[in-house]
């Protein structure tokens, strides 16, 4: 039976076989280093995201600590429930509009320098015991007027 010239146009040749694989393998293997690519981009790319939301917790912990200090500040020195004492450090924030964070961290500093102030003085009696521990509140450097 014979071929029909058609039929014999698309047959190929072991030299076209050989150069489609080829062809094929190099697109396959182009395909795959993509694929890597991609794989260590979303990796690297879950990795940053990761070490952001670790810095961020860091972050997190590192505030709630410095206000849990400073609540326990006004907790000493006004007769205050933890409740009344965030409530006051909230009020200073929103009323000084800034971060509740600032102030705490501007309390508990000014604290830790009189009980460092007062060592260096040589304090001892009751009175520079008591005059230490003895915060000062939410300061308010923008007073409202009333």
């Amino acid at each position: 039976m014979a071929r029909e010239p058609a039929e014999r146009s698309q047959e190929l040749r072991p030299q076209e076989i050989i150069a489609r694989g080829i062809v094929v393998r190099e697109e396959a293997r182009l395909t795959r280093d993509r694929a890597r690519e991609l794989v260590d981009a979303v990796a690297a790319d879950d990795n940053g995201r990761l070490l952001r939301e670790v810095e961020s917790l860091t972050e997190a912990l590192g505030t709630r600590t410095i206000i849990a200090n400073a609540v326990g500040l006004l907790m000493a020195s006004g007769g205050v429930t933890r409740d009344e004492g965030f409530d006051q450090l909230r009020r200073a924030s929103q009323r000084t509009n800034r971060k509740l964070r600032e102030i705490a961290v501007e309390m508990v500093d000014r604290h830790e320098t009189r009980v460092e102030r007062n060592r260096h003085r040589g304090a001892g009696g009751p009175d520079d015991a008591s005059e230490a521990t003895e915060p000062a509140g939410p300061t308010d450097p923008h007073p409202t007027q009333r």
